[in-house]
């Protein structure tokens, strides 16, 4: 008995349609996942046969395990054809169709909405998802809302031959998030089907000029990647548009595709860089068009790109200000929105658009030093949406606030940026710290604007701390930085420097952390110094003097003189001092971490390749000290073993003294090119028994090379000539 005989007596509540064709690997699937329905809602199933029994790959048994309400249709390339042969059979209240190489992944939510009766008769359109796969490994897709399940009415037919559709669709919407698997147009069998619609859509086309549908089905998928395929869909949008202009009587439909046929022209005007044919395109064709706010939307992003390219920002900002405006009801009306959508130029209607958007004209306004521009979208940006529009346009923003020095607006934006319980996103910290340490921003100033502003948010407090440095009101910004117990946490890192600029230990600010947080705090810290080398060793002095000795303190210290012995630009003479410091600071941070025994002898491969060349540093240094430079070489190179990122700093210190041994015995063989001159004048002295002056020659001699024996030879014939005299 197949699965839907049981509700034969009851009245039928959705009619689900499936054109079958030779989809073996998949109708099972797709069968399987509608089963719910099936089973839990008085429903009919209809299989369109669009291949016949002769030509079955199997999947026409397939679908009678499930109805046996199958129709044969004589296929004819025309896909609408085929779903209305399925459509005239439906006894549903509702309408549901899809493809047998397409299943849902979950129908719990359309099971809960056809058992609701009132839901039923509140809407009259339902919504599913479709995930169209790129890749068969399911990690990359396109996703897009169908209207693919209506209430019926006498008037419900399908239109258009290829990708036919479903009218009228009529509101209100129900939106699921219910959603089909879909692979059909991975790999080679997609690019059959792409060749077979193209196909079908000229063929069409020859019977039914005036299917602008079908126009823009054909126009969307030849594609825009090369000059040949631009220059093709010129052609086509060309001749799809003059039909239309030719048509006494259009649909509301065909507007809509006409609309499309135009977009292709200004996208790929806007492909080969030719902006005044976007300009005359739209003088063209616009005023023939009442748009929707969706393709309204659509115009105002293609016109802003050609007139910030042709240098018209005012007319720039104008298609901008639309785009805002209609962008803005269409999330308001979001009935009206999903009724507007369609998969051309979707790209161009969303919160990404609209951010590039702001964002291009951001950067023109920045150049042209207009900074009014900028504030004028301080409450239009969608500052509400997901962190990645903040971190792109926060940027700008504050920029124009500083140049400006407008606190008044500032105080709007944090107004506009706080949650309810007063706190500030992150992000906005970490850009505020980005732009203090670039060259045309003085981080003083932009402090000081920023403590005029009223806010609880701890980055705020911090402001006003790093303002009242010096003043009476200094202790009572520190003691309220206490009371709300701010740490020393990115974004918050700069109260960590002003505690220790204030001589004040911090480690009241450091102790709450856990170590992963300390781990990024630390690189935001070094980070700070990354354009600032010179100030680095006064500021590790500082850092020593004034914080009590514990793990988090050598971590930090250890990166620091990290980032500055490592430097090229760090010369031999500034970086030996902190050699030792840094193999100690290292070695000292991971005993609180490590078993002693893990560095005894050749310190454990368990420990971190930094850690080993600590140990192997430390010895090195410890060797040359005493003298044995065989050594202090060696226990580098096994360092350098250990830790390939110490390379340049060794090298640098092997190449020193080399240097140094090579200079050695160029003095050694200068003292003796000295020393053989003063010999062989002592000895002519000596041979004129003029001891007198040849004894100052020998003290220096002996001074100069004390273990010569010739020296030794001179002083015992001196002295026999003196005694002889």
């Amino acid at each position: 008995m197949a699965v839907q005989d049981r509700y034969r007596a009851q009245n039928c509540v959705l009619t689900i349609s499936l054109l079958v064709s030779n989809n073996l690997k998949t109708i099972r699937k797709c069968l399987e996942s509608i089963k719910p329905l099936l089973q839990q809602v008085p429903s009919q199933l209809v299989a369109v046969d669009t291949v016949g029994s002769a030509q079955s790959d199997g999947s026409l048994a397939v679908a009678r395990e499930y109805t046996d309400e199958i129709i044969h249709f004589d296929w004819c390339n025309d896909f609408a054809a085929a779903r209305n042969t399925g459509l005239k059979a439906a006894r549903g209240e509702w309408f549901l169709f899809l493809d047998d190489d397409e299943w849902f992944d979950d129908v719990s939510e359309l099971v809960t909405f056809f058992n609701d009766s009132q839901a039923r008769q509140k809407y009259r359109t339902l919504s599913y998802l479709k995930r169209d796969y790129l890749d068969l490994a399911g990690r990359h897709f396109q996703e897009n809302a169908q209207m693919r399940c209506v209430r019926l009415t006498p008037q419900t037919s399908f239109h258009s031959r290829v990708h036919e559709g479903l009218e009228p669709l009529h509101l209100p919407l129900k939106e699921t998030k219910a959603f089909v698997h879909h692979y059909g147009y991975v790999g080679g069998r997609g690019k059959k089907k792409v060749a077979r619609n193209e196909q079908l859509l000229e063929a069409g086309l020859k019977t039914d000029p005036q299917d602008f549908h079908l126009w823009a089905q054909l126009v969307a998928g030849i594609g825009r990647s090369t000059a040949t395929d631009r220059k093709m869909v010129r052609q086509k949008a060309r001749a799809g548009l003059n039909n239309f202009l030719a048509t006494d009587t259009p649909r509301y439909d065909d507007y809509r595709n006409a609309f499309t046929l135009v977009g292709y022209l200004m996208s790929t005007a806007l492909l080969d860089e030719k902006w005044t044919e976007v300009l005359q395109l739209q003088a063209e064709f616009l005023p023939k068009f009442t748009l929707t706010q969706y393709e309204a939307c659509i115009l105002d992003a293609m016109l802003f790109q050609a007139h910030q390219k042709l240098k018209q920002p005012n007319k720039a900002q104008a298609c901008l200000d639309d785009y805002l405006l209609k962008y803005a009801w269409l999330q308001a009306h979001q009935q009206e929105y999903s009724m507007q959508q369609s998969f051309y130029f979707k790209t161009l209607v969303s919160v990404t658009n609209e951010v590039g958007m702001l964002r291009a004209l951001f950067a023109e306004a920045l150049k042209d030093q207009n900074y009014q521009r900028i504030l004028h979208y301080l409450e239009l940006i969608p500052w509400t949406e997901d962190a990645g529009v903040k971190q792109q346009l926060l940027p700008f923003v504050l920029r124009a606030l500083y140049f400006e020095e407008n606190s008044h607006a500032l105080q709007q934006l944090l107004g506009l940026l706080q949650n309810a319980a007063g706190k500030l996103p992150v992000v906005f910290g970490k850009i505020v710290s980005e732009l203090k340490q670039q060259d045309d921003i003085e981080d003083t100033k932009l402090t000081q604007l920023l403590a005029q502003t009223e806010s609880k948010d701890p980055y705020i407090l911090v402001q006003r701390a790093l303002a009242a440095q010096g003043s009476l009101a200094f202790t009572q910004r520190l003691k309220d930085l206490r009371k709300q117990k701010v740490t020393c946490e990115v974004p918050y890192e700069e109260f960590f420097w002003l505690l220790c600029a204030n001589g004040i230990d911090p480690d009241f600010a450091v102790a709450p952390l856990n170590q992963d947080v300390w781990v990024l705090t630390v690189a935001s810290l070094v980070g700070k110094y990354a354009t600032q080398k010179d100030e680095l060793p006064a500021v590790i002095t500082q850092i020593e003097n004034v914080w009590q000795d514990t793990p988090r303190k050598e971590l930090l210290l250890a990166s620091l003189r990290r980032s500055y012995i490592y430097r090229e630009d760090t010369l031999l003479s500034e970086l030996l001092p902190q050699l030792r410091p840094y193999a100690q600071n290292i070695l000292h941070y991971a005993q609180a971490l490590y078993l002693p025994e893990l560095f005894a002898g050749e310190p454990s491969r368990l420990l971190p390749g930094e850690v080993r060349f600590g140990v192997y540093l430390e010895r090195a240094l410890g060797e040359r000290d005493a003298g044995n430079l065989d050594l202090y070489f060696a226990n580098l190179r096994w360092g350098l073993d250990c830790y390939e990122a110490a390379k340049k700093l060794v090298e640098r210190l092997l190449k020193e003294y080399e240097g140094q041994q090579v200079e050695q015995q160029q003095v050694n063989a200068e003292l003796l090119r000295l020393g053989n001159q003063v010999k062989a004048q002592i000895l002519e002295l000596l041979k004129n028994r003029q001891t007198a002056q040849a004894r100052p020659l020998l003290a220096e001699l002996q001074e100069l090379l004390p273990q010569d024996e010739n020296v030794q030879q001179l002083q015992a014939l001196c002295q026999a000539i003196e005694a002889q005299a």
